[in-house]
């Protein structure tokens, strides 16, 4: 987030810096930091974290804080910060309610649908049942689905479910689904009314 004359005040400062004094820049965003300062660092790349390790973390901090949980609320707060850190702990203090974490509570405040629903909408996509997509689309209209959560969720969803796509020898259509649902959430986005 430095401007050009912030990072060139920040390299006088890496050039002579007092013998007292160590930087750590920590950024999400390599490619925007000049070479300049690449050149005068070392150069630390971070690599997510495994599914059980933020799990184990969840469950940590649950207990330390006398928080309830439920395991199954616990491992879609894990699926959903995708190897974050950051953001699973984001997630968590935003599904605290009344000293738990439920199911229920993940899925209201994150406006969640359920795996079920994805994989209905994904198997009328596959088939073409123009009864199930239209079942699909009166469902999220009547239940208030916020499309560009559930379009990220489908895309997510085929994803990790990518594997189901070489046993039947259909990468080309599970691709063309996922295409579809990436354009339904940039579409969504350029919509100013509530989706």
């Amino acid at each position: 987030m430095l401007s050009k004359n912030a990072f060139n005040a920040l390299l006088k400062t890496l050039e002579e810096p007092p013998a007292h004094v160590i930087f750590l820049l920590a950024t999400t965003e390599i490619h925007k930091v000049p070479d300049t300062v690449l050149s005068r660092v070392i150069r630390f790349d971070l690599t997510k974290l495994g599914e059980k390790d933020i799990y184990d973390l969840l469950v940590k901090i649950c207990g330390q804080e006398k928080i309830s949980y439920e395991e199954n609320a616990l491992h879609m707060l894990v699926n959903r910060a995708r190897g974050s850190i950051r953001d699973s702990l984001t997630l968590l203090e935003k599904c605290i309610i009344d000293a738990s974490v439920t199911e229920k509570n993940v899925t209201e405040a994150l406006h969640l649908v359920n795996s079920g629903f994805l994989r209905e909408t994904f198997d009328a996509c596959i088939s073409g049942d123009g009864a199930a997509i239209a079942h699909i689309i009166s469902t999220i209209d009547d239940e208030a689905i916020d499309v560009r959560q559930f379009s990220t969720q489908m895309t997510e969803w085929i994803v990790d479910n990518i594997s189901e796509a070489f046993q039947k020898n259909a990468f080309p259509l599970y691709r063309e689904i996922f295409d579809l649902f990436t354009r339904v959430f940039v579409q969504s986005r350029l919509v100013s009314v509530p989706m």
